[in-house]
């Protein structure tokens, strides 16, 4: 059984000129392309995990407000992917030497049971309100 919250990385907030001088190797246009298309949303917010937790390479995330008001907190690279993960909450909590720890929470449904939620609109709406009301940022990937 999972653990109700887990510590799933660390990052650090940077800006968007920062994050376009980063990971440009591969094709700079298509990262500019990616970034510009994120910066379209609200509250936007950029960050990057050094390697860690099994990875050997820099991962970068992003933290953002969706038209419907849904909070959530992706990873972006090149390429983008469809996911059927359910959704959790996350939770970044400010460290030492401007690192961020990345808690997964998994959630309750009516009957206490804990887990993800599924990408439904009754689920849609309430993780709206939730960011809406308490600033909750919610996420697919963890």
């Amino acid at each position: 059984m999972e653990k109700s919250t887990q510590s799933v990385l660390f990052v650090t907030k940077v800006t968007e000129d920062q994050i376009r001088q980063m990971n440009r190797e591969y094709n700079a246009r298509e990262w500019d392309k990616r970034i510009d298309r994120l910066s379209t949303f609200k509250n936007i917010e950029f960050f990057v995990a050094a390697p860690q937790k099994g990875y050997e390479y820099s991962r970068y995330y992003a933290k953002y407000e969706i038209p419907e008001g849904i909070i959530l907190f992706t990873e972006f690279d090149y390429s983008s992917s469809l996911t059927s993960n359910g959704f959790c909450r996350i939770q970044l909590v400010p460290g030492r030497d401007n690192l961020i720890e990345v808690f997964r929470i998994l959630l309750k449904d009516l009957t206490g049971k804990e887990g993800r939620c599924a990408n439904d609109r009754p689920n849609r709406d309430i993780m709206a309100r939730n960011s809406q009301v308490h600033g909750a940022v919610f996420s697919n990937q963890f």
